[in-house]
């Protein structure tokens, strides 16, 4: 399920110094996450052995851009050919249909910011909370599928539908043949904000007529219309939260699962006086997808002394399986 990972990537420091006032951030340059591939942070905050001064509140903020790329629609080891479906009414008058899929993609984006909020320096070493929260850039979500597939329909009448027409006459009708033939194509887009849990669902839908006159004795009229829909849900954002003295080398990490858009406090042991660096690794979103295509059959003939013209036909096509996108 899960798809992105975001490596290591030092980005911004944070330093104090120890004196008998309070201890002031000085952040350096905020650097732009350009893609999931190369996005990484790296904080530097501190626990300083500062006699009665501690200040709160500080809040560092990387932006984030998970990006799903253009990918199958089908699923994992599944191609176009699972997107098939052909029959027939039965009967003596009726129709046939045959529908196939050329082509399917998927492309889905989930940006936002992750927040730390700390401590900017401690009384002592010991246990300390880091809030990591993620908020979504408005409007800047999105999920956009295409799909491509053809529509054949053909009509049948019993072969001596008009076997009273006189043998002389030179031109007798047919009593079957094509109806309708489309070319598909299914093209969802829709933008959201990102949140966790959260995600998008888009549609898209058409409708077509087709009507044909045989030599002024029957009537054929097919009514089709098709309909997509396509959901993204993403569930958390997880990673490993990292932190190593800046002197002596030693740390820890520590694993976490974001899955709402409130601050998660992570506690991490400074159990040494000093500059501490804290950076987030393996970021990945835990997310899945999946879509579906039904078509409807409106079907009409009329002959010589019958007419059918029965309930629409409903034909659920295909459901991709539930599966997460990658990257």
């Amino acid at each position: 399920m899960v798809t992105q990972r975001i490596h290591q990537r030092p980005v911004q420091r944070v330093h104090a110094h120890v004196s008998s006032g309070a201890v002031e951030d000085t952040p350096g340059p905020r650097a732009r996450v350009m893609g999931a591939r190369r996005s990484g942070y790296a904080l530097a905050l501190l626990a300083l052995m500062v006699p009665a001064a501690r200040v709160w509140g500080s809040v560092t903020q990387w932006p984030l851009n998970f990006q799903a790329p253009i990918q199958a629609i089908w699923g994992p080891g599944q191609t176009w050919l699972a997107f098939s479906n052909n029959g027939s009414t039965g009967g003596s008058v009726g129709i046939k249909w045959d529908i196939a899929a050329s082509t399917g993609t998927v492309v889905a984006g989930f940006p936002g910011e992750l927040s730390a909020q700390y401590p900017s320096a401690v009384s002592g070493p010991g246990l300390q909370n880091i809030g990591v929260s993620f908020a979504g850039n408005a409007g800047a979500g999105r999920l956009d599928t295409f799909l491509g597939a053809r529509f054949y329909a053909s009509w049948y009448v019993p072969e001596d539908t008009f076997s009273w027409i006189p043998e002389w006459v030179p031109f007798h009708p047919p009593t079957s043949g094509p109806l309708s033939f489309l070319d598909i194509t299914s093209d969802i887009y829709t933008e959201f904000t990102p949140t966790l849990p959260g995600g998008a669902t888009g549609s898209d839908s058409d409708i077509t007529e087709i009507a044909l006159d045989v030599m002024g004795l029957a009537d054929l009229e097919l009514g089709s219309g098709w309909y997509q829909d396509a959901t993204l849900r993403v569930e958390a954002i997880t990673g490993t939260l990292a932190y190593e003295h800046r002197v002596s080398g030693s740390g820890g990490t520590v694993p976490f699962t974001l899955d709402s858009g409130s601050a998660l406090d992570l506690p991490v042991d400074l159990y040494l006086s000093g500059d501490w660096d804290f950076r987030f690794e393996d970021l990945q979103l835990v997310n899945t997808f999946t879509t579906g295509f039904d078509l409807v059959l409106d079907p009409y003939i009329r002959i010589p002394f019958y007419i059918w013209d029965p309930d629409p036909i409903h034909l659920h096509i295909w459901d991709s399986p539930t599966f997460a996108l990658n990257s």
